[in-house]
């Protein structure tokens, strides 16, 4: 496969914290990736040098042949890497359809692939358009979120622990969902659940206090004893 985002030698410092120290990988097109590693381990903060929240110290960040290093989040969504957030991201006191619609407005000349029903639809969002966001369940609010990603059509999509707080049943559907997308998108998903990451992800990328220790094909890396030894703690 292709390589659609090289991460080269990229570190991230806050005063005296290294948060990313020299990290490295490649991110497959249309195959979906996952980060693990404990608490303060980078992962957030590597989501944000990637999509423009943070500028890098050092290194750089390659999307499509691009050098996006230090772009603007608004340039880097443009150019096609669209992400959620650890914390929902999403209007409350407006209903879904406002929310779809705040999606739609903010990408400005942007072409619109997916149109609003076919993503509820898929979604099984579409019996709640009026309904305000506040309202809606913790799994509809998620999906909700994902689905104002999807308007811009992105090659990449970066999923900051989406099945947080869900029950089995609803990461069910969102694994399927996610299978769905990876036939048409590259994905990037953040999880603590090694459970769960190995049933989405096809490549692992493992970090702690800031340094991967650790990526490649996932039953490989989670059965390394790099791994075990560093972030299970057996």
């Amino acid at each position: 496969m292709s390589v659609l985002l090289q991460v080269n030698s990229v570190g991230k410092y806050f005063g005296g914290l290294k948060a990313l120290q020299d990290v490295s990988f490649n991110i497959e097109e249309k195959a979906t990736t996952g980060i693990i590693g404990p608490n303060g381990s980078g992962k957030t903060t590597l989501v944000n040098v990637i999509t423009g929240f943070y500028k890098p110290d050092t290194g750089n960040l390659v999307f499509d042949g691009t050098d996006i290093t230090g772009w603007s989040p608004d340039r880097v969504l443009r150019k096609g890497i669209a992400r959620t957030f650890q914390g929902l991201r999403v209007f409350s006191n407006l209903s879904l359809n406002h929310n779809i619609h705040m999606a739609q407005v903010a990408l400005k000349d942007l072409p619109e692939k997916n149109t609003q029903t076919d993503l509820l639809e898929r979604l099984n969002l579409a019996s709640k358009q009026g309904s305000y966001v506040k309202n809606l369940s913790l799994f509809d609010q998620r999906k909700l979120e994902v689905a104002m990603k999807l308007i811009s059509d992105p090659r990449l999509l970066i999923l900051d622990e989406p099945t947080a707080g869900l029950n089995p049943d609803e990461v069910s559907f969102f694994l399927d969902f996610i299978r769905e997308l990876e036939k048409n998108m590259t994905i990037i998903i953040i999880e603590h659940s090694i459970k769960v990451i190995t049933m989405m992800a096809k490549n692992l990328l493992v970090l702690k206090e800031g340094v991967k220790i650790a990526d490649g094909p996932a039953n490989s890396v989670i059965n390394s004893r790099a791994v075990i030894e560093a972030w299970i703690g057996v």
